[in-house]
């Protein structure tokens, strides 16, 4: 997939899918003499920039949509080997890091009135109003240190943070999700898998994403990584779960295909960079042609560990 002939290949593939009928030949070369460069464009060499947009119109409803997906898929809010070692039934205290909508908080809170929850994003797209008594919203950066005393949380939930993070932060985070881990308490971590199978489109646009997410310091294979990275924060691993929706043939299919959509859009400045796209119609062509090809030729999977602090003696 990385020799010449292939991203020749590729290169081919992706011009005839991205292909519009209004941009060809002498047309869309004078366009572009004619064209004044009156706005900003992405750029991928921008490292101040992340190549996903958790502030768009939109995200809500992905992330949303993404919780009550992946509590279908893994047939709950949080894996069953941490139900032996934190009881939600009583005054228990949680911490989710990068809550994103708030909605796995929200969703496990009103599941478990007693336990106490704290739920943390950089990005301000949780409810500041109308959610469980019992949860509890604030904005803060993720990456720096947490604001709370050592040994406090039952439970520690980490969303998929890997469009957030850089690879040079994963360990402070998650020492410091261990410092604010109880001893005998546990953690959870999810991410998907960002490099998937398909069709030369979808390889094509794959490796555009692993550049991408290269220059910006961040690892497109962190997904294989997760019991490692806890292991070596000094958490216990006591469980590993990997699951995969075919997407022409799950019955979740439809909620994946729809956070798949939601996250092209969140990418669409990188997208129209890195592929010359020059218009919302271009790329509305191109996201049309890469969806269908995740449907028919494509999976999605997911990722999961669970782990324990040990408890001191």
């Amino acid at each position: 997939m990385g020799s010449q002939a292939s991203v020749a290949s590729c290169n081919k593939q992706k011009s005839n899918y991205s292909r519009v009928s209004s941009r060809q030949g002498s047309n869309a070369s004078k366009r572009s003499q004619e064209k004044a460069p009156t706005k900003k464009r992405y750029t991928i060499n921008d490292p101040a920039k992340s190549c996903f947009i958790p502030e768009r119109v939109g995200e809500r409803d992905r992330s949303n949509t993404q919780h009550f997906a992946l509590k279908s898929l893994f047939e709950g809010n949080f894996f069953d080997s941490i139900k032996k070692y934190v009881d939600f039934e009583h005054h228990v205290q949680i911490l989710d890091i990068g809550c994103g909508s708030g909605a796995w908080a929200m969703d496990t809170a009103t599941e478990y009135p007693t336990a106490s929850f704290i739920a943390i994003d950089r990005a301000a797209i949780f409810p500041t109003s109308i959610h469980p008594a019992n949860v509890a919203f604030e904005c803060l950066d993720i990456a720096d240190v947490l604001p709370y005393k050592d040994n406090h949380f039952d439970f520690v939930h980490l969303g998929s943070l890997a469009f957030a993070l850089q690879s040079s932060q994963w360990a402070k985070v998650l020492k410091e999700a261990y410092r604010v881990t109880k001893p005998g308490g546990c953690i959870q971590l999810m991410e998907a898998q960002l490099i998937s199978p398909g069709n030369e489109l979808v390889l094509y646009s794959q490796e555009k994403l692993k550049s991408i997410l290269l220059q910006h310091g961040q690892n497109p294979y962190l997904y294989e990584n997760l019991g490692a990275m806890l292991s070596e924060a000094g958490f216990k691993i006591i469980q590993e779960e990997k699951r995969t929706v075919v997407l022409n043939n799950h019955i979740l299919a439809d909620e994946f295909m729809h956070i798949l959509s939601e996250s092209v859009d969140a990418c669409m400045p990188f997208v129209m960079s890195v592929d010359g796209l020059e218009s919302s119609e271009e790329f509305q062509a191109w996201k049309s042609a890469y969806l269908a090809a995740r449907r028919d030729t494509s999976d999605v999977t997911w990722f999961g560990v669970a782990a324990r602090k040990p408890t001191q003696s």
